[in-house]
């Protein structure tokens, strides 16, 4: 008992070092987005030819590294502003996954490879790209009407517009410091939540268990895909509760958990409420639950997903 014990806390120890680094790198990449970049910046990028904007704002997190904690009030902002639903939607599924901050995390988690890093951002674009573009096609006739919540896609009206507020330096450095912090704070928690599960999951589940998992196809991506959905881990730290499974579980289930997090989980689909309606909740959680399995055996049945060093 004293030695599952003495694991689990250098377990979860562990994974809390390794993460929070990246954590705090997200959240002040976050806060500067929120500080110094314009509102119209993300939607003139985008655009609203939805086909061509679809495949563009699945390549924003490139250059707006943003953790799928922080993602749903910029969607928000995105919609008062007239983007399009389908462009929204890829853009809120991308981001947190095809991000700089997230495949660096991801290539250190797993020893420094790239392979799995490079193939988590390339997976996450295809399948953001995907999920938009289903979207366009199977709610293109009222999309806003039948799916938006109506407080979201009211447009914002400025009755003083003309007004420029001038922010002086130490003002502003004042509120990126306690923006960062407190999108730090907020976000530890699932941190430590997810971090103290894993542990206890670790230390305590018999790997019979585990093997019974992998000698059944798919059940094991399954497994990881509904831990995903529950630990309600930070995109920018899955990788490290993903990347100590590797020697319990074969390369596909933990991609497959790593994509599927920061798209659905328990307090996005909370949070998902604040801008959709249930039909398309449900509809995109069908169809992320099975865009993930389905790509994940794809790849897994083909060999594309590479071996890990373990």
């Amino acid at each position: 008992m004293l030695d599952t014990f003495r694991e689990a806390s250098l377990y979860f120890i562990a994974v809390i070092l390794e993460a929070s680094g990246f954590m705090l790198i997200g959240c002040l990449v976050g806060s500067l987005i929120e500080e110094f970049l314009p509102d119209n910046t993300i939607p003139k990028l985008i655009g609203n030819k939805p086909i061509a904007g679809i495949l563009i704002a699945g390549l924003i997190g490139i250059l707006f590294p943003i953790c799928e904690c922080a993602i749903v009030p910029v969607i928000r902002k995105l919609i008062k502003k007239g983007t399009p639903t389908p462009i929204a939607i890829t853009f809120m599924l991308a981001v947190p996954i095809v991000n700089p901050v997230v495949g660096f995390s991801t290539y250190i988690a797993f020893s420094n490879n790239l392979e799995i890093a490079g193939l988590r951002l390339a997976s996450g674009y295809f399948l953001a790209v995907l999920i938009g573009m289903l979207t366009l096609f199977i709610f293109k006739d009222g999309i806003d009407s039948q799916i938006i919540q109506s407080h979201a896609h009211s447009h914002d009206h400025c009755h003083h517009c003309s007004t420029v507020v001038i922010k002086s330096p130490g003002s502003r450095v004042k509120r990126l410091i306690e923006h960062t912090w407190t999108e730090f704070t907020e976000i530890a928690g699932f941190l430590f939540i997810g971090a103290g599960i894993a542990a206890i999951f670790r230390s305590s589940i018999p790997l019979a268990f585990l093997g019974n998992l992998k000698n059944v196809p798919g059940l094991s991506t399954l497994f990881m895909m509904a831990a995903a959905f529950i630990l309600n881990l930070c995109s920018e730290a899955d990788a490290f509760i993903a990347g100590s499974f590797t020697s319990l579980f074969s390369p596909a289930p933990l991609l497959a958990f790593m994509l599927v997090g920061p798209m659905l989980d328990i307090k996005l689909l909370i949070m998902y409420r604040t801008v959709f309606k249930p039909k398309l909740i449900i509809w995109l959680s069908v169809t992320i639950i099975v865009s993930v399995f389905l790509w994940v055996s794809i790849l897994n049945f083909t060999g594309f997903i590479p071996e890990l060093r373990r």
